[in-house]
């Protein structure tokens, strides 16, 4: 189903996420050729490792070139999801953020295979069954590639923002590996019953990303059979859930409220 919506502020109080976005755990989930491939860890308040906690796992974007979490292999120093996943984190989630390679150095295959295994570590260090995945713009091409490009399906819900989904559509196609099948590559064109229910936010006035990745990929998960659904926001541009980079948080407020509901999440 698609949804429309106006921005609107909600009331939604997003300082104290904002300003408390550092990790509360920072781990190695692997190494590659001497470079660590980091993981960044919020807890709920009074977290307690026995407990069993729902989980979510978060992919930054910044156009599979722009290191936004880690900026150096020592620790964490705060990041453009962050407050998203202490924002999620204090609702009583387990909130990861997932480092991965980048370009020039590495390809988009890298990067799908280390967050493949950024999950895989998650799963296996936390013993948990399922969890949620959410990319944000690059970051949801590599989830949406995690996802569509696996033989069943692993999530309990994945979320998309502002992904890219289809390298044959515009200008993110360039960065394929040269003479690589584009199509192959794009995981709007590879939506089936592997796939997990999804949820597709993306601004309207978007010029980073086209809507139009939105928009295929949800009508290809409801071409598949996949429960999916899609929110466009109104006179919105690309990024909307970086609220500490914004003045007006408004449409990330509205997004917020709606993964809250879809997600069964009490809002306060």
């Amino acid at each position: 189903m698609i949804f429309h919506e106006t921005p609107k502020h909600t009331g939604m109080d997003l300082s104290q996420s904002i300003r408390g976005h550092t990790a509360d755990e920072v781990l190695t989930y692997k190494t590659v050729s001497g470079q660590l491939l980091l993981l960044a860890c919020f807890y709920p308040p009074d977290y307690q490792p026995e407990r069993s906690y729902p989980a979510i796992a978060m992919i930054h974007g910044g156009g599979w070139s722009s290191r936004k979490i880690f900026d150096d292999q020592s620790g964490w120093s705060g990041d453009h999801l962050g407050f998203l996943e202490r924002l999620f984190a204090m609702r009583g989630f387990l909130a990861f953020s997932i480092d991965y390679r980048l370009l020039p150095t590495a390809s988009l295959t890298d990067m799908i295979e280390d967050c493949r295994d950024a999950v895989a570590y998650i799963k296996q260090r936390f013993a948990l069954e399922t969890l949620d995945l959410l990319g944000e713009s690059a970051g949801g091409y590599l989830a949406a590639a995690v996802d569509a490009f696996s033989g069943k399906p692993q999530f309990r819900r994945v979320i998309l923002a502002n992904p890219i989904t289809d390298l044959t559509l515009d200008r993110w196609g360039k960065f394929a590996p040269e003479g690589a099948d584009k199509a192959a590559r794009s995981p709007a064109l590879h939506v089936g019953a592997q796939c997990s229910p999804t949820l597709l936010i993306h601004g309207e006035a978007d010029t980073t990303v086209s809507p139009e990745h939105s928009l295929r990929y949800h009508d290809a998960m409801q071409k598949a059979g996949v429960p999916c659904d899609l929110l466009l926001l109104e006179n919105t541009t690309h990024a909307f859930l970086l609220a500490e980079y914004y003045k007006d948080t408004a449409a990330c407020e509205t997004a917020i409220e709606w993964l809250y509901a879809k997600l069964k999440i009490k809002s306060k």
